[in-house]
């Protein structure tokens, strides 16, 4: 397994020049980093691949769907931006060497409702994520659907859950995302989750309860990597933290208080940490 690290854990503004945090987190010690693709268009790309040459570490990449542009709104205008985002996700994901986009790429980000009155958004979602899945076979990408906890998303919220929309798009390049800080609170056992969601499980990201570094709170990272080794996940470990209040991240993601003095040692402790956890399973 590597270990990578989402560049948001660093960052203050979504779109923050990405280019002085691959240096980083490279000179810290990761195998790659996550580039955080929000609004797609306004990547920095020769600063991005500039950076992965210069510093020799790998990346994958993840994006979120917003209001505006969601493949399962019923607004046609709004399904077709979507479409248009997570394409041109899956080009610079080619682009950059990265195999695999993760995040919330079935429904805008934070879109919560009862599914009973969610069907037609189930469906469209589902039919279109089969198209764009043809789409990612022609870039060389995986879809990863993340697993999100209920005030975050409401489709599935639990990997038997995803499995079985997963199952029901039916394409072998749509896959899910894992995350250690969702699965808390929504998984009755986050072992047996593990191991329901072997062989469909494609990206994993790391952080503790309260959303630090991982060893920061009640989260059994030894097991949980142990589960991943026995299934035979051999794929991305992504630190993924918001540890600071203060800027759009913090307030994206409801940080209001200090877990950890920044996300540079959140990023430095928490690679130490799973470093002996994966020494302690090999």
């Amino acid at each position: 397994m590597k270990l990578g690290v989402h560049l948001s854990t660093f960052m203050k503004q979504w779109q923050e020049p990405p280019g002085p945090w691959i240096r980083r987190a490279a000179q810290l010690g990761y195998d790659g980093v996550e580039i955080p693709l929000p609004d797609p268009f306004e990547v920095k790309k020769e600063e991005v691949q500039k950076a992965l040459n210069a510093s020799g570490i790998l990346c994958t990449c993840g994006t979120g769907l917003n209001v505006s542009a969601d493949i399962s709104s019923t607004d046609p205008d709004v399904r077709k931006n979507g479409i248009t985002h997570i394409k041109r996700c899956l080009e610079l994901c080619s682009e950059f060497g990265s195999d695999t986009l993760s995040g919330v790429l079935n429904a805008a980000w934070g879109m919560t409702a009862d599914r009973e009155c969610m069907k037609d958004r189930i469906k469209y979602s589902k039919e279109l994520l089969y198209k764009l899945g043809d789409y990612a076979e022609k870039m060389g990408v995986v879809m990863a659907l993340e697993i999100l906890n209920r005030y975050e998303g409401s489709m599935f919220n639990t990997v038997l859950e995803g499995k079985e929309f997963v199952n029901d798009i039916g394409h072998q390049n749509v896959k899910l995302h894992f995350d250690t800080y969702h699965a808390h609170i929504e998984e009755a056992d986050m072992e047996q989750a593990l191991r329901d969601g072997a062989g469909h499980i494609r990206h994993v990201h790391m952080g503790d309860n309260q959303r630090s570094r991982p060893g920061s709170g009640q989260i059994d990272f030894l097991q949980v990597c142990r589960v991943l080794d026995e299934t035979g996940y051999d794929r991305w470990l992504t630190l993924e933290c918001f540890v600071a209040p203060g800027g759009e991240v913090a307030s994206g993601t409801y940080t209001w208080r200090n877990t950890d003095t920044d996300g540079i040692q959140t990023a430095k402790k928490g690679l130490s940490f799973m470093m002996e956890i994966l020494k302690e399973i090999r």
